[in-house]
């Protein structure tokens, strides 16, 4: 029976890859179907599809362009481009009335996605439609396009789609990236060495990270090749990535630039021979099988690839992906013990805002593995189950089941996974679990927290505007304290926004961490323009000088500038500046020409402060009790605002009052209590002593001021003898 089918989906190699190795399926199950392939002009599937789909008639081979782009709705440009790309899907489609729509995600997918569901409806086509998610979380193209869809083949167990569209079915690779599982591995190594001019007794690493490169393998490698190349037998193979229209990022140039940074003094003479690196591999079946170890991202196309060829890898991630998708990648296979994975951090010592990873530590993982022949080949064989040579033919029986010309295949059996906290949660369920963590309600596990890091450290990357302030308070929230660097950094750089340095101010003091550079960085906060910044830098300041012994750092600047933002025109300021005041002064008279002149401040909650730094200077013993009590009955504005029936700073007064009356009445009890005399004659004086206070509306209780354990236990001397009352 003749078909017609169109693909669709691209802009990167790991939405190409499965469309083609579907197209194998479809073959075998229509001999004389006919394919379109639709893309973007100067994406990877404009090379790659007349490449791996060279046999089939010339008309075939040609990729459909339409206009398409990523970006945000908001904006005329994409808008005019993705208008413009739907109708020249429309014309296309109309034009060559395909019998299905086969989508395996990408923005370059919406024009024929979205133009196929419109002409479904008007009644013009009866094309079916099937997606295809390569990843564990669905992306943003395949996620709007559910509902068009008549059915969901999903690669990852988890994925959320619902039942009557979902079909576990795994990820489809082409059959000439696969090792032949029924011949002699040794033998096909051998021949793959020859043929890409290896030794024979090479110890192989393959690092790669997909089509277009990925900056954190690719400068992760070149900084560890000091510590790789050191043994001899060891051979790095490396694909940098392919220069793309509209991509400012080109591995191969940034490989190149990065060598040349290097100390070669550090290098063994024949390094150029032990390192080889290109910027796209067409043979990637030569390099499977030559290989030892896989160094990669955490991509569905490059994991099931290494899977299908049972080869041990190290997955590196990348991070900030809409759920997370690669890490949850990398999870899976991980805990099936078919790869190690390694997590990308800022490092902001580089003075570049851009993951990376830590040479050394990738360089130790590769020799752990590398040196272990035993676990790499248990790995590899954790890893080839994870592969199912029949995924193409699945994929095909159900687009075949959907034009009614065979019965729909069954599902593969979807293993449950185990919820995750971390991984796929946004970032407002993150701050809420780090909150709980904050509070001491809840705790991370140490994989956690790696996990966490992992996510945090990508969004500390982002060039968005909230991403790195959210990143911020929460690196504060769980006490990071390995990334204090971070906050210190941000805290007062003026390239970031406005928004990210106030985090960074809140981060400090979420964190709790007290010295001389955190001092140094929120006394040059106070600086900022954005008074929000001033603000929680210095209330950082107060919550860290109250909650800290601060004799190892110096508070002279400190007192200096509070003393002048407490007469600033912002209220939130002074509020915070007069705190700290009242916290570093040795006595009220260092402070008390600032505080007078904000007793008859406009805003009460300027004077609320004020009332509770009394408290302190009170306890402190920095204020006598006659000054004080002058202050607030004859020189101090009592009245507050707002929406409350009763006066809360007039309350907060009454209770600094009682507090002081408190205290009199615990020495008076004390007092009778430790004094000679009779047990009657006590119990009468301490009566009297809790009538007085409850008509001054005390709210006391002996045993608990005196802390002196239960009633039962208190004992009352009268000299001689001790009697329990």
């Amino acid at each position: 029976m003749t078909r017609k089918i169109v693909f669709t989906g691209g802009g990167t190699g790991g939405h190409v890859t499965p469309a083609i190795a579907i197209s194998e399926g479809l073959r075998e199950l229509y001999p004389d179907v006919t394919f379109r392939y639709v893309g973007k002009r100067g994406k990877v599937e404009e090379g790659m599809v007349p490449k791996e789909w060279s046999q089939y008639r010339s008309d075939e081979q040609q990729v459909q362009f339409v206009s398409t782009t990523s970006g945000s709705l908001k904006s005329p440009k994409v808008i005019f481009q993705l208008g413009l790309g739907f109708v020249q899907a429309t014309a296309f489609l109309m034009r060559f009335r395909p019998d299905a729509v086969v989508a395996t995600g990408g923005y370059v997918s919406a024009p024929i996605v979205f133009a196929t569901g419109l002409l479904k409806r008007l009644g013009l086509l009866k094309t079916k439609i099937m997606l295809h998610e390569a990843n564990a979380e669905l992306g943003r193209m395949n996620a709007a396009a559910v509902k068009l869809a008549d059915k969901v083949a999903v690669s990852f167990p988890g994925t959320k789609v619902a039942a009557n569209k979902k079909m576990f079915v795994g990820y489809p690779v082409r059959k000439r990236l696969v090792v032949d599982t029924t011949g002699d591995k040794t033998e096909m190594k051998r021949i793959a060495r020859e043929k890409l001019g290896l030794p024979q007794d090479a110890k192989v690493l393959f690092a790669f990270g997909g089509s277009q490169g990925a900056r954190t393998i690719n400068r992760g490698i070149v900084d560890s090749l000091p510590l790789l190349l050191k043994d001899p037998k060891v051979v790095v193979l490396h694909g940098t990535g392919k220069k793309m229209p509209g991509n400012a990022y080109y591995g191969k140039t940034d490989v190149e630039k990065r060598l040349q940074t290097l100390d070669v003094s550090q290098l063994p003479s024949d390094w150029k021979e032990r390192y080889r690196y290109t910027d796209f591999i067409d043979n990637m079946g030569d390099y499977y099988a030559a290989t030892d170890l896989v160094i990669c991202r955490g991509g569905a196309g490059s994991l099931v690839e290494v899977c299908a060829n049972g080869i041990a890898s190290i997955t590196i991630p990348k991070a900030n992906l809409p759920g997370d998708h690669q890490a949850v990648n990398a999870r899976v296979l991980e805990n099936l013990n078919a790869t190690k994975v390694l997590y990308e951090r800022v490092d902001i010592a580089s003075g570049e805002d851009v993951e990376s990873i830590e040479p050394t530590e990738l360089a130790e993982l590769a020799f752990e593995l590398l040196g272990d022949s035993e676990h790499r080949t248990a790995m590899g064989a954790a890893a080839r189950t994870q592969y199912d040579s029949k995924t193409s033919q699945l994929c095909a029986g159900i687009v075949g089941a959907l034009l009614g010309d065979c019965d729909m295949p069954e599902s593969k059996e979807e293993p449950e996974l185990m919820a995750d906290r971390v991984l796929g949660k946004s970032s407002g369920q993150l701050e809420g679990l780090l909150r709980k963590v904050h509070q001491g309600k809840d705790m991370l596990t140490d994989l956690e927290r790696r996990l966490v890091l992992y996510k945090l450290d990508g969004w500390s990357a982002s060039s968005g505007l909230v991403p790195p302030a959210r990143a911020c308070r929460m690196l504060g929230l769980g006490r990071f304290t390995e990334r204090l660097d971070v906050l210190l950094k941000f805290a007062v750089d003026f390239r970031k926004s406005p928004f990210t340095r106030r985090d960074a101010c809140k981060g400090l003091r979420f964190m709790g961490t007290l010295n001389q550079a955190v001092v140094d960085t929120l006394l040059k906060a106070t600086t900022d323009d954005y008074f929000e910044t001033v603000v929680e830098a210095l209330h950082a300041l107060y919550t860290l000088l109250l909650n800290n012994a601060h004799g190892s750092v110096s508070v002279d600047q400190v007192k200096i500038v509070s003393s002048r933002l407490s007469q600033s025109n912002e209220f939130d300021v002074r509020m915070h500046a007069l705190a700290i005041q009242a916290l570093l002064c040795r006595d009220f008279q260092e402070i008390k020409a600032d505080f007078e002149a904000n007793y008859f401040h406009p805003n009460w909650q300027v004077r609320e402060r004020i009332v509770e730094s009394f408290v302190h200077l009170k306890k402190s013993n920095k204020i006598e009790d006659a000054e004080l009590r002058d202050i607030l009955e004859n020189r101090f504005l009592h009245t507050s605002y707002g929406f409350d029936t009763h006066f809360r700073l007039k309350e907060e007064m009454i209770q600094l009052y009682q507090m002081e009356d408190r205290e009199h009445f615990v020495q008076e009890f004390k007092g009778v209590i430790y004094s000679e005399g009779s047990v009657e004659d006590k119990v009468t004086q301490l009566q009297t002593l809790s009538e007085i206070a409850k008509e001054k509306n005390l709210d006391l209780d002996i045993h608990e001021v005196l802390d002196v354990g239960s009633k039962e236990e208190v004992s009352i001397n009268d000299g001689s003898e001790h009697s329990s009352r």
